[in-house]
């Protein structure tokens, strides 16, 4: 035996040898970790899929205009706010992590509808570590799948109990598919397919391709002449829904069977040609990890409360119209999460209300629709509580902090490292502009940090806050001009 390669079971892994590539697969070689690792990779995914699991609870209250603005296909609509039998935003999936250049975990893509490499993790990755007389880090895992696999089916035939047409009252067959020329995806689903069968012998599993799947008015017809009962597909939704039978009929909402058969998880790319792009910025998401800059979330909030005024006594400052406007446009043009406007008078509130719903769906809103985009991104609340409070909501997570003044201060931090905070630490960023003459020094004190003051050429220092936040905003989030 000269690899360990040799001990796979073709049967298990059929990809082996694939045509087109000289090389053998999986990789020769094995990196080793210690268990310290691998227990933070488990830590880390769990955690992640917490915060997804949130994230698709939101999505699903939200409007259909929100599903469109996410350049979703309008087909599937109708049945993304739809729950499943295991309330779970994805059954399986897989996160793909990187290292930065600090040697510390990042998640750049979540394969939420088509997880390959599970051959590899609860297969080969064992084979490899008996070979090499190394601790095999997922030991017990494939008796997890099992059991798993075994809870599915049990859940989906309960579920789907009503579309039973077997006499004997049992389930209708449980079929898995894929394209069976498609050798890793063939192997993916038959892995699958296979550990099912093994946590449920009794139950009917079988495998059927795709081009010979046939869909009736009952759902997918099997060549017996039976039903599927339920139906677990290695293909992304996203090019199914839009794809049609041999005489033209759509694959999509018309059919009662695809109601029960859609996962709640859909990503899309955003551009069709990525590979010709610099690179693609998503806070999480993305498809096949391609050009994808993983960024934390950056929020920005104007504070008029409580504020100092020349003559150091705590005041309310009055809300500009310029300032919720021009700060909105440039915080749509940095990929500002959300602009709060931080007020606490009643009356000043009430205004910056009418002047949003004006510019949403007012008037203004057919008037200017670039105005409208801009004002997706504006919130107003009444404390800096509110708006960190917003964002534990929407992140998981409390943002880091920070704010901006003149001075410099024993936690001012530069807007390089500011920026690596964005890049690099996945935890979202609140920066507080203040009014008037600037925050209160107990305010100031209960931020993580400041960032260092704007220099100019000359020695004046007194810009506008809208100038103020469209050049922090191009030093944290823009074009990285120094690189090229």
């Amino acid at each position: 035996m000269q690899s360990y390669i040799d001990a796979l079971d073709t049967h298990i892994l059929p990809f082996v040898d694939y045509e087109g590539y000289d090389d053998r697969y999986p990789t020769l070689s094995v990196q080793s970790f210690p268990a310290e690792f691998y227990d933070e990779i488990r830590h880390a995914s769990r955690m992640l899929f917490q915060i997804f699991y949130k994230a698709t609870k939101v999505f699903q209250q939200a409007p259909d205009e929100f599903v469109l603005n996410m350049d979703m296909p309008e087909n599937l609509i109708p049945y993304l706010h739809r729950g499943n039998p295991l309330g779970l935003p994805t059954w399986l999936s897989r996160f793909d992590f990187v290292l930065d250049t600090q040697g510390r975990l990042r998640m750049v893509e979540m394969n939420a509808d088509t997880p390959c490499f599970l051959i590899e993790s609860y297969y080969a990755n064992e084979v490899g570590a008996h070979y090499f007389d190394k601790e095999h880090p997922n030991a017990g895992a494939r008796d997890e799948l099992e059991r798993f696999l075994k809870r599915v089916y049990e859940r989906t035939s309960q579920e789907n109990s009503k579309y039973n047409t077997i006499k004997s009252g049992g389930p209708n067959p449980f079929v898995f598919a894929c394209f069976h020329d498609y050798l890793e995806d063939l192997g993916t689903t038959k892995f699958l397919m296979n550990t099912m069968k093994s946590a449920c012998p009794e139950a009917d599993v079988r495998f059927l391709s795709f081009y010979d799947m046939v869909i009736d008015d009952e759902g997918i017809l099997l060549p017996d002449g039976g039903h599927a009962s339920n139906l677990y597909r290695l293909h992304p939704m996203e090019l199914l829904i839009d794809e049609t039978t041999a005489t033209g009929e759509p694959l999509g909402p018309e059919r009662d069977i695809i109601e029960r058969y859609l996962t709640p998880s859909y990503f899309e790319s955003d551009f069709p040609n990525l590979d010709d792009a610099l690179y693609i910025q998503k806070e999480i998401w993305g498809r096949e990890g391609r050009n994808i800059q993983a960024l934390a979330n950056l929020y920005i909030g104007l504070v008029h409360y409580p504020i100092m005024n020349k003559h150091k006594e705590v005041i309310t400052t009055a809300i500009t119209n310029y300032d919720i406007h021009d700060i909105a446009r440039a915080s749509i043009t940095y990929d500002v999460s959300k602009y709060f406007v931080i007020h606490n008078i009643p009356a000043q509130c009430e205004l910056v209300s009418t002047i949003m719903e004006h510019w949403k769906s007012g008037f203004g809103s057919a008037y200017n629709p670039d105005r409208k985009d801009a004002f997706t991104v504006v919130e107003l609340v009444n404390s800096i509580a509110v708006a960190v409070r917003t964002i534990e909501d929407i992140e998981g997570m409390r943002p880091i902090v920070a704010t901006t003044d003149a001075r410099t201060y024993d936690n001012t931090i530069s807007y390089a490292r500011m920026r690596e905070h964005l890049e690099n630490e996945g935890r979202p960023v609140l920066v507080l502009f203040g009014t008037g003459y600037g925050m209160t020094k107990e305010t100031m004190e209960s931020f993580d940090y400041i960032l260092e003051p704007i220099y100019g050429h000359g020695e004046y220092n007194h810009l506008s806050v809208r100038s103020a936040v469209s050049i922090i905003l191009d030093r944290l989030r823009g074009e990285a001009w120094w690189n090229k």
